[in-house]
This record gives C-alpha cells, structure tokens and sequence, in this order.
C-alpha cells in the first residue's frame, strides 16, 4: 500500500505559532514571485500576505521569506454555526 504524504504552503502566527496556509492567491504570488527572483533587472516587487489565524484570531502580513512547507493537510476553517431563517422564526 503506498500512502502519499500531504503537504502545503503556508506560515507560522506570529502570535502563537500556529500554521495558517496560504489561500489561492496568495500562493499564486508567492510562486510567481519565486520563479522571478533574479531573473529580471526591473525593480523587484516582494509581495506581502495578510492572513488571519484561525486560533488567535490575530491579524498580521507576512512576507514570502516567512512561508514554509508543512507536512500534513490544512486544518479547515472554524465555521459558525448557521441557523436557518425557520428556526428564528418558531422562537
């Protein structure tokens, strides 16, 4: 049986170390700002990621030397629960 070890992209919280991965475009960014590093003698433009943690709750920008590779598959959001327009309703 032959497993395959997830991986993303993502970054430590500055705040409380836990990872936050990146959202589509930000990787989007990232990897093009990658494969560009160098090559062009144009102004270099270093892309900045705001992203929130889902456990501190804290806001911060992060710059592409900060992403880093983990192993594993991201954790999903922590959706608030919905309620629906019937049970308001009934109350």
């Amino acid at each position: 049986m032959v497993t395959t070890l997830q991986k993303y992209i993502g970054v430590a919280c500055i705040s409380c170390r836990e990872s936050i991965p990146l959202q589509f475009k930000a990787q989007h960014r990232y990897r093009r700002f990658k494969e560009s590093n160098g090559d062009s003698k144009d102004e270099v433009v270093v892309p900045l990621f705001r992203l929130r943690c889902h456990g501190c709750h804290r806001e911060s920008l992060y710059v592409p030397g900060d992403v880093i590779e983990f192993d594993g598959a991201p954790e999903g959001h922590r959706l608030r629960k919905k309620v629906s327009l019937d049970a308001i309703q009934n109350v």
